[in-house]
């Protein structure tokens, strides 16, 4: 079920991509959705999309480390279609690659109440930018 709700997500921000600020709206701004398994290559202006699963119920949240490579645009929890207790949802995070280079984007999944503690998960994607 999860996936065909990352499937959509997916689906609707190629759609919405022509509303990202600093597009000039002439139609939609091509979409690179990052992976972790390889090295992602996008140009510099490029918009690239994280979809991480992810249980606002927990207080758990996935929080994105400094990194002068991108800027976010957008960090958005979407809900999950079932009305069962705990399930989890999707934490969609929007970045616009702004500089050239090598680097690697971090996203830590932790609450954010508990800044010294250690992270329930980390994940590191490699972007080379250009």
């Amino acid at each position: 079920m999860l996936n065909r709700l990352i499937v959509f997500l997916l689906i609707v921000l190629l759609g919405l991509s022509s509303g990202v600020p600093g597009t000039d709206g002439a139609g939609p701004e091509p979409v690179t959705v990052l992976d972790a398994g390889i090295e992602n290559k996008i140009p510099v202006g490029g918009i690239a999309t994280i979809v991480l699963e992810s249980n606002a119920t927990t207080g758990f949240s996935w929080s994105l480390e400094p990194n002068e490579y991108i800027e976010l645009v957008s960090d958005d929890y979407v809900a999950p279609d079932t009305a069962l207790p705990g399930a989890p949802g999707a934490q969609v995070f929007v970045f616009r690659a702004v500089k050239e280079g090598s680097t690697e984007i971090v996203l830590r999944y932790r609450r954010s109440w508990e800044p010294g503690s250690a992270s329930a998960q980390m994940i590191s994607i490699r972007v080379v930018i250009g």
